[in-house]
């Protein structure tokens, strides 16, 4: 596993490539926003773990230029000392996969690490299919039965979430984590947001894939119609 770590404490910087050495992960540093959009965009590492508050070049603008400019999918985790609400929400706005809080626990940095990457190389080919059912990451379109689908932004993330994971069962806490970046998320908006999926996704179609078990979460699959 290759990471790219942008943070300018040089002491942090060292800590995290000492761990994550020791754990046979190979670790590129930069210390400000403009080299490690240089390194980011010439070499190919698995994994970004950025620090927001860097010189030059905040983490949320070189994120932002990731996605729009560079136009990397590769996973970006921001680790930061700003716990707010606002600011996760733009961390995530901007791109971000994962947002880690200062202080940290190495252990956890490391297990996010290993669950970004593994969940980059599981969608290697940008593409999901269960069933007769399709879905474009790169694009963000999906398809049922050849027939394009019309899915707002937060319903094709839910989607996306479950078909990554067909045929398993996922929890709501992890969908509140993937699909809406929180810890928790109201039982009721995620019934709701469910049931407006199966509006578009099952009802007009002959097969219904989107399954509630309850007591456990939810899934996209064909073994339970």
């Amino acid at each position: 596993m290759q990471v790219l770590l942008i943070e300018d404490d040089i002491d942090l910087a060292a800590t995290i490539s000492e761990y994550l050495a020791a754990r046979g992960v190979d670790c590129d540093h930069a210390y400000d926003g403009l080299s490690g959009l240089h390194i980011a965009t010439t070499s190919s590492p698995d994994v970004i773990i950025l620090d927001v508050g860097l010189p030059g070049l905040s983490g949320f603008e070189l994120c932002a230029k990731l996605r729009r400019e560079a136009k990397l999918g590769l996973p970006i985790l921001m680790l930061t000392a700003r716990d707010a609400l606002e600011d996760k929400v733009e961390g995530f706005g901007k791109g971000a996969d994962d947002y880690v809080v200062k202080p940290f626990a190495l252990a956890e940095l490391y297990l996010r690490v290993q669950a970004l990457t593994r969940r980059s190389q599981g969608r290697s080919s940008h593409r999901i299919n269960v069933a007769d059912l399709s879905m474009d990451l790169d694009t963000r379109s999906a398809k049922r039965n050849g027939v394009e689908l019309e899915l707002s932004r937060l319903e094709f993330d839910l989607l996306a979430a479950l078909c990554a994971a067909s045929p398993d069962v996922l929890p709501k806490e992890t969908l509140a984590r993937r699909v809406w970046h929180e810890d928790y998320v109201e039982d009721e908006t995620i019934r709701t947001h469910i049931y407006q999926l199966r509006q578009k996704v099952d009802k007009p179609f002959g097969l219904p894939l989107i399954h509630t078990i309850r007591g456990v979460g939810h899934a996209v699959n064909v073994s339970n119609a």
